[in-house]
């Protein structure tokens, strides 16, 4: 399930590119911060609650309707909805190197680099090694 989230976001991410403008682009610029001071404050609430914020953001520009019900469905379904019950001492670097991927991703879009993108999506920010601290798979 995982990695069909992947491959769902990735679509979804590309296929709002025309349609992402300045005020899109502060949002997740301004999610990405919120999540960094998230972290340096074990604020696992707070890191959850942007990082809807950031990928909402462009979820919500899709007009494909059956593709925004499917990847949140799935995520309702196999994402976790909070990171607050993870005793793992790998946590914070995932979530540090989750928002840093967080960056690449909104690099790409600013820049409308499709194909990288698409790729970047599905075969980093959605690989299945990440399960572990988003599934309950």
């Amino acid at each position: 399930m995982y990695e069909l989230l992947g491959v769902l976001d990735a679509l979804c991410a590309t296929s709002v590119l025309q349609v992402l403008d300045s005020n899109d682009y502060k949002t997740m610029e301004s999610a990405i911060e919120y999540m960094d001071l998230a972290i340096q404050k074990n604020d696992f609430s707070t890191y959850y609650e942007y990082q809807n914020v950031f990928h909402n953001t462009y979820i919500d520009k899709c007009t494909n309707h059956e593709l925004v019900r499917m990847i949140k469905n799935l995520k309702k379904i196999f994402i976790r909805q909070s990171y607050e019950n993870i005793d793992d001492e790998h946590l914070l670097s995932n979530l540090q190197k989750t928002n840093d991927e967080h960056k690449e991703i909104l690099k790409l879009m600013q820049s409308n680099k499709v194909s990288e993108l698409e790729a970047y999506v599905k075969t980093v920010h959605w690989d299945p090694k990440n399960a572990y601290y988003d599934s309950f798979e």
